[in-house]
């Protein structure tokens, strides 16, 4: 009986330990947050103004993402077209696949600068296709994993699609739908278009049926049938500041604290400048030009923004380039294949930006990003959300006195929802979502007064002009 009850004991003692280490290791990151902040707050009391920051290297606990630029200029869709039919070729496979073709067999271009104008752009998608489409128009210099081309970097013409159509040519249509404007190209002979349209059409049984919409640039396909996509629910890992700091101020003059309160710390020196927004999780990095720069062009400062990414971002999944606007460069994190946008009234934790100066140097000049990344995924909670049909969509925005041909994009993509537990989980619920003139809504926005202003004035504008 003795034994029994001094194991019993031993169990329960055992038992208490494993319950605390797990409370521990649960809280441990804003226990390690509290004593940061504290000895940061300590430190501001007794130090001059003058005084600096030691740095502390962290690097060695977290890895930067590891992209090839490549990896970030990934088409957002594939859509085949046969016989009357319209298929989403959304397997992973089958888009490698299809990647993998062109990056060992390139479209070859012969003569870049002969640029096109088409009357009617829709006119070039009368055969049965592939089409392949980016989220952004990007300069074709930049899409070497597709095109092969003499000067590449001297290539700016922007394209958002790929177009080939399986007729009797070689012939494959570089397309900014924009402008309509379109360039030429042809495949090698070492890749036939009948071997292209194999490839797709033996797998049409496991795509996707669609039917095709006009939007405001080109064609959107949205799926036949309602679909049904999982949440997502991870615990949060919450970025140090130290981790910044090592590296931002590495090999230059040690910062000093300027700026501190409650909600946000700044540290600067006489090139840059960092700030830490502990309310948002969000990090803004300012460059200060020490010279006159030197004349690029927007491929260059493209390639200068993802060495911003390579550098200090630290999503762990697959970001592409969604959005270069006004020299503002969006690099939108991805999960699942599926972009990750956040609900009304949070900051953008679902991206990270690049801001170009806005002359001919194309300098990197500012970067944020958000602190928060996943750290566990959680399974066995998620909850299955019913994605609407084409029919559903249309019904929707005509009983709003709207029509999809007002939009430029139509995406299902997760949103990152308000619900965070001090910053301690995120949940992504999947949706549709909209591209109206460069900013995405979710189709329950559409109904906000955000939404109702931006495209009031939109519109306003765009009878001003006529």
């Amino acid at each position: 009986m003795k034994r029994d009850s001094l194991i019993s004991i031993i169990l329960s003692i055992m038992v208490l330990i494993s319950i605390g280490l797990t409370y521990i290791s649960i809280n441990s990151h804003s226990f390690y947050n509290y004593i940061t902040n504290q000895d940061v707050e300590d430190s501001l009391e007794t130090l001059p103004d003058d005084s600096t920051i030691t740095d502390y290297d962290v690097t060695a606990f977290y890895d930067s993402s590891n992209l090839e630029l490549k990896n970030v200029l990934r088409p957002s869709g594939y859509y085949f077209h046969e016989n009357e039919n319209f298929y989403w070729l959304n397997q992973a496979d089958i888009q490698q696949t299809i990647s993998a073709y062109f990056s060992s067999r390139p479209i070859i271009i012969d003569n870049p600068n002969d640029i096109n104008q088409a009357e009617n752009i829709y006119s070039l998608f009368e055969d049965d296709y592939l089409e392949i489409v980016f989220p952004e128009l990007l300069p074709m210099g930049l899409l070497n994993n597709y095109l092969g081309m003499d000067e590449p970097r001297e290539q700016d013409f922007q394209i958002n699609q790929i177009l080939i159509p399986f007729d009797g040519s070689q012939t494959i249509y570089l397309i900014n739908s924009q402008t309509g404007e379109f360039v030429r190209g042809r495949l090698t002979e070492q890749l036939t278009k009948e071997e292209l349209k194999k490839v797709v059409s033996d797998n049409t049984d496991t795509f996707l049926p669609v039917r095709r919409y006009y939007g405001n640039y080109h064609f959107i396909y949205l799926p036949i049938d309602s679909i049904d996509v999982v949440s997502q629910l991870y615990t949060l890992d919450e970025l140090p500041d130290n981790l910044f700091i090592s590296q931002m101020f590495s090999s230059d003059s040690q910062p000093q604290i300027v700026s501190t309160s409650n909600t946000s710390t700044i540290y600067r020196n006489y090139r840059y400048s960092l700030e830490i927004n502990n309310a948002t999780k969000r990090l803004d990095f300012m460059i200060s030009r020490i010279d006159d720069g030197v004349d690029s062009n927007l491929i260059e400062g493209i390639e200068d923004s993802f060495n911003m990414i390579r550098q200090y971002e630290y999503w762990p999944g697959d970001l592409r380039i969604t959005n270069i606007v006004n020299g503002r460069i969006t690099y939108r994190h991805h999960l699942n294949n599926l972009p990750i946008f956040t609900a009304p009234n949070l900051p953008d934790y679902g991206s990270s930006t690049v801001h170009l100066r806005n002359d001919n140097s194309h300098d990197v000049y500012r970067f944020q990003t958000s602190l928060l990344i996943p750290q566990a995924f959680i399974d066995g909670v998620n909850q299955s959300y019913t994605i609407e049909s084409d029919e559903e969509m249309i019904n929707y925005l005509a009983e709003r006195g709207l029509s999809l041909d007002e939009f430029d994009y139509a995406t299902i993509g997760y949103e990152w929802q308000a619900d965070m537990e001090e910053f301690q989980k995120f949940i992504l619920v999947p949706k549709w979502f909209l591209t109206f003139d460069d900013r995405h809504y979710a189709l329950d926005q559409i109904d906000s007064d955000t939404f109702r202003n931006h495209y009031e004035e939109v519109i306003m504008q765009a009878e001003e002009e006529i």
